[in-house]
């Protein structure tokens, strides 16, 4: 899996001058929601579960055959939603469908101050995406099997079968961790039905790793600022408890590669968000230190957020933000 990243965004902290201070955006960790948001990429807590251990084992089955090195090249518009906040962005493998977790700033299209679970279609990649659709059966799922938390995180399957959706609270100064819920469909054309048994506990802003048995996340308390990982031996099991990735990259919006050997987010620097990316030698190596090289820069007084890399690891998308005026868009980059 992951072609997505379920990453929620907290503005108040990258410079939105409207931002208030429970506003974390939620999914991708960025976006608040005129901001009343959580992050995506803040809430764990068991809290022993934040301060877990290095993990030791390997994080995604070996793919010897995707390539993911080397720059991307200029960044282009894929859509827009005028008056939202998109986050959390999943493109199935086919790029035929496009979920996320989008987020109003514009009150007057919704003031719940909450993420809608969200997608767009198209027939084939010739063509520009749809308008953006409610995932109708998936609307006030996390108030329905955890009530007070709201979407945390979003991550679609390759195949577009499997939906997980995470839950949590943006409550100030608590961090506990909230529900990981899956979601499936027998097909494309069907409504995805919830498993009633939650897969996992964990925080925000999670990506999930192709083979489906590592989740990088991250989480709202502020004395844990590295990359969370949580693992099952199979997808017949829940995940375990939150430990520290292999060499506690800090970043926020984790998106596991294909192969598992690099691991892409979000990290401030200078007040801008902006895209990076980390890589280690082998699975069982760890992570080395965060870079932006060969990745999209943003304009000044604009952020990006919530990398979601195609399965082939040649396509990026994100989301680009600017908070003055209010406008965000889906970008894509190839390399």
């Amino acid at each position: 899996m992951s072609t997505g990243c379920g990453g929620l965004v907290d503005y108040a902290e990258v410079g939105d001058p409207t931002a208030g201070s429970n506003e974390t955006a939620g999914s991708d960790e960025t976006a608040g929601s005129d901001e009343t948001a959580g992050s995506d990429e803040t809430a764990d807590s068991d809290e022993t579960a934040d301060q877990g251990t290095t993990s030791s084992g390997p994080l995604d089955e070996p793919e010897d055959n995707v390539d993911c090195s080397g720059a991307f090249g200029t960044e282009e518009v894929l859509f827009e939603d005028v008056g939202w906040y998109p986050q959390a962005l999943s493109p199935t493998r086919d790029g035929l469908e496009f979920f996320y977790a989008r987020l109003a700033h514009d009150i007057s299209l919704d003031d719940s101050g909450e993420r809608q679970i969200t997608v767009r279609r198209r027939r084939s990649l010739d063509e520009p995406f749809g308008e953006p659709q409610a995932v109708a059966e998936l609307s006030g799922l996390c108030s329905f099997v955890a009530p007070g938390t709201e979407v945390a995180a979003l991550d679609v399957t390759e195949d577009g079968l499997r939906l997980y959706v995470g839950c949590n609270t943006f409550s100030a100064g608590a961090y506990p961790n909230g529900p990981l819920m899956m979601a499936s469909r027998p097909d494309r054309s069907s409504p995805f039905v919830v498993d009633p048994q939650p897969v996992g506990a964990i925080g925000v802003s999670i990506g999930i790793s192709r083979d489906e048995r590592s989740a990088f996340g991250t989480s709202r308390d502020p004395s844990v600022d590295s990359v969370l990982v949580y693992q099952r031996a199979s997808t017949s099991e829940v995940f375990g408890e939150a430990q520290l990735a292999p060499g506690v990259p800090d970043l926020i919006n984790p998106e596991p590669a294909p192969g598992g050997l690099h691991l892409m987010g979000v990290d401030r620097v200078g007040g801008q968000a902006q895209l990076v990316i980390t890589e280690r030698a082998d699975l069982d190596s760890p992570f080395g230190v965060p870079t932006s090289e060969g990745l999209p820069t943003p304009p000044e007084q604009e952020n990006d957020y919530s990398p979601a890399l195609g399965a082939d690891c040649r396509t990026l998308y994100f989301t680009r933000i600017r908070f003055s005026p209010k406008q965000a868009q889906v970008m894509v980059v190839r390399r």
